[in-house]
């Protein structure tokens, strides 16, 4: 199973993501990330399954977040 992490640069930005995706019935969480991981430094992220990047994409989109990076891990 692959994860996805969109990296956010606010708390209070991945929670707004975190809510939005939920009205949408996407599970994700919030996950604290060593800056090193990210080209901006971004100390945030939401995790959540690869399977439904594109509907994350867009919801996102939707709701005003624009995150500056898509990681992809396996598990």
């Amino acid at each position: 199973m692959n994860i996805c992490i969109a990296t956010i640069s606010s708390l209070n930005l991945s929670i707004k993501a975190q809510k939005a995706l939920a009205a949408e019935k996407i599970f994700c969480k919030i996950v604290s990330l060593d800056p090193s991981m990210t080209k901006k430094g971004c100390a945030y992220g939401i995790e959540f399954s690869c399977s439904e990047e594109r509907a994350v994409r867009k919801i996102l989109y939707r709701a005003g977040i624009s995150p500056s990076q898509f990681i992809q891990k396996e598990l």
